[in-house]
């Protein structure tokens, strides 16, 4: 079900009401709320006429996310937005339970184009990674498909890359780079990459936790603020998506 005809609001006793965006008048138009960072992660942000292009930045385990933007601002990194920023947030928010989509909620969901899309991701990390087991964690919605492949994408098919490295004390343990258009809200194809950090996954556990993260921000996810979900804000342990980070994807963002 797409997004652009659904709009979720939390009430405040705590339900799910799901309104038409057709039927929606008299809703007001902002409310004070939690940046698009103000979860737990760091972002970098830029926008050059109808192209946002974003890198979000995992915090390795035990780095709070003012840690890792100040480590970031002093190495000079553009488009920084201070995680403790407040803005004004649309109201009513693209989440499901305890998920929520890209820039915290903000709707429409972010999203890549093409009725039940069909997103390759193209794993260049070594053996070490279990992209592999990752990938087909995020692969039981039925309104999207994610395959893991070593050799090139399809053409003219989703395509995503990624790569690991030991980039050092950077105090990220994963980032996921990509632009979209304001218009459309779509992925812009070839822009969505996928960046490991060696330095910081000792144990299968970490890395499997990583991977899934990313993997998760990657087709349209944002943040789980629960720690059983592998896309909560910071490394933890959990190794999959919850049922409320694929009902995300199913009823929501597509």
């Amino acid at each position: 079900m797409s997004v652009f005809a659904l709009i979720r609001h939390r009430v405040a006793a705590g339900f799910l009401v799901v309104m038409s965006a057709i039927a929606l008048t008299g809703a007001p138009a902002s409310a004070t709320a939690p940046s698009d960072h103000g979860d737990g992660h760091v972002l970098a942000r830029t926008v050059v006429g109808d192209v946002v292009s974003v890198t979000q930045y995992t915090p390795a385990k035990g780095v709070s996310a003012e840690a890792l933007y100040a480590k970031l601002r002093s190495a000079g990194v553009r488009g920084l937005v201070d995680p403790n920023a407040v803005r004004a947030l649309d109201v009513y928010q693209c989440y499901y339970g305890t998920a929520y989509a890209l820039e915290s909620g903000r709707c429409p969901a972010i999203q890549w184009s093409s009725v039940r899309p069909v997103v390759y991701f193209r794993d260049y990390s070594n053996a070490n990674w279990p992209v592999s087991d990752a990938v087909p964690s995020w692969n039981t919605s039925p309104d999207i498909d994610v395959w893991w492949r070593t050799s090139a994408c399809p053409s003219g098919s989703h395509c995503v890359t990624v790569n690991n490295s030991n980039y050092g004390a950077t105090k990220w343990a994963g980032k996921t780079s990509y632009s979209y258009s304001t218009t459309t809200r779509f992925f812009i194809e070839d822009s969505v990459k996928i960046q490991l950090n060696d330095y910081y996954s000792d144990t299968y556990g970490e890395r499997r936790n990583t991977a899934c993260h990313e993997v998760g921000h990657a087709i349209g996810a944002g943040h789980n603020i629960s720690t059983a979900s592998c896309i909560y804000s910071t490394q933890g342990s959990a190794q999959n998506p919850t049922s409320d980070d694929i009902n995300l994807l199913t009823h929501v963002i597509y």
